[in-house]
């Protein structure tokens, strides 16, 4: 039974961790086509919905 939900634990981990750095690396892929002579705001609009999913847009940005 132990070696069981030891295996359950292992392909939770193996499952759900690498998606948290895909997701979190995925956050510095998008292009910021907004040039400003001051300084540039960008608003990350990266949320997490459920349990260590990651829905991820693109990067609103503004000139200050």
């Amino acid at each position: 039974m132990v070696e069981n939900l030891t295996w359950v634990y292992v392909t939770f981990f193996l499952i759900f961790f690498p998606s948290i750095f895909i997701a979190q690396g995925s956050l510095y892929t998008f292009n910021i086509h907004v040039s400003c002579f001051t300084e540039l705001n960008c608003f990350n609009p990266c949320k997490i919905r459920g349990f260590t999913r990651w829905v991820c847009s693109e990067f609103e940005c503004w000139c200050q």
